[in-house]
């Protein structure tokens, strides 16, 4: 009796081995689909494991389903208007354009009240979703290097304004069709 429980108990520690790496690899392809996806002058300079959409649960805790975050940037700079102390106005480039990704497992949601949230951040498009996965993203910016703004700017400014970024004007984005090519190139894949 006691060989079957031994071998029925590896037999469910080998599962659950296999069951993680099996739900990880459909976000692994995907995210290999769309860095091939990517117009020559944008990069992958950032990725993060764990991670769930920006804004998504922002009234409350959230120890669900994570995933994995991208950051993708493109070639046009971003410029930060600011306001020193004495009330000059300035303009210095100190970012440039980006796209966030999240990659997620196919039952992942985003908290079923989240609408009573008032005031959480503009929240993520749905870029794509399958039965295998759920892709999120946003415009945004990167600072770079990401310490000048800090170093530079951030002590002598009195008032900080981001109109010329992605986050607050997602046409300033230089790759338009950025949502509709990532989701193309993932429902092609097999």
């Amino acid at each position: 009796m006691r060989p079957i429980l031994l071998t029925f108990t590896t037999a469910l520690s080998c599962l659950a081995l296999i069951g993680p790496a099996n739900s990880a690899q459909p976000i692994e392809q995907a995210i290999a689909i769309v860095i091939d996806t990517l117009p020559a002058a944008w990069r992958l300079v950032e990725t993060k494991q764990n991670q769930y959409p920006y804004g998504h649960h922002f009234c409350g805790g959230y120890d669900g389903l994570k995933g994995t975050k991208l950051t993708i940037v493109g070639p046009n700079s971003v410029s930060v208007q600011w306001t020193t102390e004495s009330g000059e106005e300035r303009v210095s480039k100190v970012a440039v354009e980006s796209i966030e990704l999240w990659f997620m497992p196919a039952d992942y949601k985003d908290a079923s009240f989240a609408w009573l949230c008032f005031h959480r951040p503009v929240q993520p498009v749905q870029v794509f979703t399958s039965s295998r996965i759920r892709v999120f993203g946003r415009t945004s910016h990167r600072l770079d290097p990401p310490d000048a703004f800090a170093r530079d700017i951030l002590p002598k400014a009195s008032s900080i304004r981001w109109p010329d970024s992605p986050a607050n004007n997602p046409s300033l984005i230089s790759w338009q069709q950025w949502s509709k090519d990532i989701a193309t190139a993932l429902a092609a894949a097999p």
